[in-house]
């Protein structure tokens, strides 16, 4: 559901008046945003997926003395390659959790504090 052009503005003044009041916050909550979590997320998997490549390939140099060794090495290298595309797959629809357990999507109500 996109946010209306008043919500948008409403958004954006908050954000300037946060960054005024509290610029060490405000650089946190940007650097730190689920979009940059995202961003390592899927950093992460590509990384994982090189590696799971590496052993898929690396099975060809074990010894033919140890039994099953490059078919272990092999399917090995595949299950992490197919870990790492599931994690690229979901790492868009993860959520971030806020610091007392609840999700964000819940607000905080002016009751629970204090």
């Amino acid at each position: 559901m996109s946010l209306s052009h008043h919500e948008r503005s409403a958004l954006e003044r908050i954000a300037v008046e946060l960054h005024g009041e509290d610029p060490w916050l405000a650089s946190t909550l940007t650097r730190d945003g689920w979009i940059t979590s995202r961003r390592r997320q899927r950093i992460a998997a590509v990384g994982i997926f090189v590696v799971g490549a590496a052993m898929l390939a690396s099975g060809i140099f074990i010894p033919p003395s140890i039994p099953a060794g490059t078919f272990m090495v092999s399917v090995l290298g595949y299950v992490v390659m197919f870990g790492a595309a599931v994690g690229w797959c979901y790492a868009p629809i993860r959520r971030r959790r806020l610091r007392n357990g609840r999700g964000s999507h819940e607000t905080c109500h002016p009751d629970d504090i204090g």
